[in-house]
């Protein structure tokens, strides 16, 4: 039998036996995780294990030389000085399989964390010859940053693979008028073979959830263990305020794979919903991200929301102002930062500059039709309360 390698980290020590090594109770190799729950108190400790697994001594030897800057040139493991190494970065979580792995990985992180950008980047180059589930998260980006239209000139109609689902999406996207006839074209397709892939099942669900279609978009999600698909199933739960459910789902997730990007921000956007001491634990899981790989909009308005939960405005303000220099027009950070000048007794003109960005940038958004409708609601019952108090002229 072939052997498997184990490479077991905590920051600063790295440790390798083979799989069916008589020293496999070695392998247990726990690291300390530490995270303040409140300002004032002092750190608690949470121990995990990880475990990576490499498929031959090859592939292992990349990982070391790559993580820790040593020659490639190395003949065998015994000339490596692994044990109580200093590493120069640990890319924890990468199983690093090959070179098309590593790329997934990379593209799937970068677009959890919002660096859209960065994941178009890392696909552009497998651009001809990547697999649709790498090509997936570059058209998932290019959605993100409002540069659907290379999706209709990339992907064409009589694309044969999943990705011709993108087609649709974009539709559905780009002409409103059409939305109610996509939506019951997924509702359709979805019941079908859908390969052996997830890019149909998320499409699908992503539009159940724009039309606030949270059943439909949980009964197609139900029963698949992919990391993604909890991750939406939890969203949409959140979307119903049914955290109780929520939660067994997120159990699931971290049995699977505790120290997933998806997992960790599952547990964040949970934490966020409880309230209370949890707020503090999904503020950290957030910093570990900015710190891991860098701030994003995304992450950095998973902070705010944080602070403004736990009454403190000026380093939610803080943060606010730091996302809108990273994107000017940033849909969250708007929308969180007329949340956070109300709260702080902004002015009118402040908080109504922000309001007219949102109607510039998105006009059809949930928040400006909902603000819309609202304003011209007022502005009916003003007149008619205006009316009804009018006093006849006396003659």
């Amino acid at each position: 039998m072939d052997s498997k390698y184990y490479v077991l980290i905590n920051y600063s020590k790295i440790r390798i036996h083979p799989k069916n090594s008589t020293q496999d109770g070695a392998c247990q190799y726990r690291k300390r995780v530490y995270t303040h729950r409140k300002p004032s108190c002092r750190c608690s400790a949470v121990s995990q294990t990880r475990h990576y697994l490499f498929s031959s001594p090859v592939v292992l030897r990349s990982y070391i030389c790559y993580n820790f800057q040593l020659p490639e040139n190395v003949d065998s493991f015994s000339r490596l000085p692994v044990e109580n190494l200093l590493p120069n970065s640990i890319q924890s979580d990468r199983i690093m399989d090959d070179t098309s792995n590593a790329l997934l990985f990379d593209a799937r992180n970068f677009y959890y964390i919002g660096n859209f950008m960065s994941c178009i980047n890392t696909v552009l180059p497998e651009q001809t010859t990547g697999t649709p589930d790498l090509l997936a998260y570059s058209y998932y980006s290019y959605l993100a940053i409002e540069s659907a239209r290379l999706i209709n000139s990339e992907i064409k109609e009589n694309n044969p693979t999943a990705l011709v689902a993108f087609r649709y999406l974009y539709e559905y996207l780009e002409n409103p008028e059409k939305r109610e006839e996509i939506t019951q074209f997924f509702i359709n397709k979805l019941q079908g073979d859908l390969g052996d892939t997830n890019i149909w099942l998320m499409t699908g669900a992503i539009v159940f959830c724009r039309e606030e279609l949270y059943e439909n978009a949980l009964k197609v999600l139900q029963g698949n263990d992919d990391l993604e698909c909890m991750a939406l199933s939890i969203y949409c739960l959140l979307k119903m305020n049914r955290i109780d459910l929520a939660k067994p789902i997120l159990a699931k997730m971290q049995e699977k794979s505790d120290d997933a990007t998806l997992t960790q921000l599952a547990q964040a956007w949970i934490g966020v919903l409880s309230g209370g001491d949890q707020l503090q634990d999904a503020y950290h899981i957030f910093q570990e991200f900015c710190d891991k790989y860098s701030a994003t909009p995304l992450l950095l308005n998973g902070q705010a929301v944080c602070h403004i939960g736990q009454e403190r405005h000026d380093e939610a303000e803080d943060v606010l102002k730091e996302s809108l220099a990273k994107k000017h027009n940033d849909y969250d950070t708007l929308v969180n930062l007329i949340v956070l000048s109300h709260l702080t007794g902004k002015s009118a003109e402040v908080i109504g500059r922000y309001v007219e960005q949102l109607k510039q940038f998105y006009p059809n958004s949930g928040f400006v039709t909902d603000y819309t409708k609202k304003a011209s609601e007022f502005d009916r019952l003003c007149l008619q309360y205006q009316e009804s108090n009018k006093v006849a002229p006396l003659y």
